[in-house]
């Protein structure tokens, strides 16, 4: 995928391994909407923050711990054997998810999303009301917009001028998702873990 069709690449998230954001990571960033504050990880009442933390060496092999009291909550593990898969398994060791590694990645959720090209489920668009290409989002239903601003990822509903559900931002070797009530009611929580993982796994979708 070329990087003038990949929208995090245009707005600073290279996607690259190490968890860069951009080419020195230190970018000035502005709102989406212009009028609209930058969301930061875990600022509102009620946000619940998780965390990619210990790279091994990329977010592909991590796990993701919870803020409050930084137990884990997932494993991300990826197996470069055979065609290569990303499992995410739950703090009981269940399989929650599982990306497929091939010239054209697939991933499937239990009980979100059934398996289908990755590319598909996060499909590059233009929406106006950025006035950039975006990535859409369907979950049960519902679509959401994932749109890179500076040093951050927002994900937002189709609601003209809504707030972000959920803010990813770099912090060192770590990744913070913040998500607000709204967004852990939706149950946007593992299909977000496993988007972002996705997105900043350095890998082509397309």
């Amino acid at each position: 995928m070329s990087t003038h069709s990949n929208p995090f690449v245009q707005g600073g998230w290279y996607g690259q391994s190490q968890f860069s954001l951009g080419p020195d990571g230190t970018s000035n960033p502005q709102s989406a909407y212009g009028a609209l504050p930058l969301g930061i990880p875990n600022n509102g009442v009620g946000h619940t923050l998780y965390q990619f933390t210990q790279p091994n060496p990329t977010i592909l092999n991590s796990i993701v711990v919870s803020a409050a009291d930084q137990r884990p909550r997932w494993k991300l593990t990826t197996d470069h054997s055979l065609a290569g898969y990303t499992t995410f398994k739950d703090a009981d060791g269940k399989g929650v998810a599982l990306i497929e590694w091939n010239p054209l990645p697939k991933v499937e959720i239990r009980g979100s999303l059934a398996k289908m090209p990755a590319s598909e489920w996060l499909r590059v668009a233009m929406d106006s009301r950025f006035g950039r290409s975006v990535r859409q989002m369907d979950i049960r239903g519902a679509r959401f917009v994932w749109c890179p601003n500076g040093d951050f990822i927002h994900l937002f509903t189709q609601t003209p001028e809504s707030s972000p559900c959920v803010t990813v931002a770099k912090r060192r070797s770590v990744v913070d998702i913040s998500f607000t009530p709204q967004a852990i009611s939706w149950g946007l929580v593992e299909p977000c873990i496993v988007a972002v993982a996705l997105l900043l796994s350095g890998r082509r979708l397309e």
